[in-house]
């Protein structure tokens, strides 16, 4: 449990007590948001140019999909 929210403790619990008070799983959320936000095409991924290490330098915005493939990097700044 130390990884999750990179070991902020009161995150972790807000979430938790959310969970519980909604009756819902981690899963649950997770497909809500499939459900409600990349299935719409709502949740982009992010690259600003100042942070690019190949040319030329430019700014990225991937619409990610259910079935999108990324690479272990990306993965990362997506997720966590």
């Amino acid at each position: 449990m130390d990884n999750v929210f990179r070991g902020n403790k009161y995150e972790v619990k807000v979430l938790r007590d959310y969970l519980l008070g909604k009756k819902k799983t981690a899963k649950d959320l997770f497909n809500d948001f499939l459900t409600d936000e990349v299935d719409k095409g709502n949740f982009k991924y992010k690259i600003h140019k100042s942070i690019l290490n190949f040319s030329p330098p430019v700014n990225l915005e991937i619409a990610l999909q259910r079935d999108s493939a990324v690479c272990t990097r990306c993965f990362e700044n997506v997720w966590f």
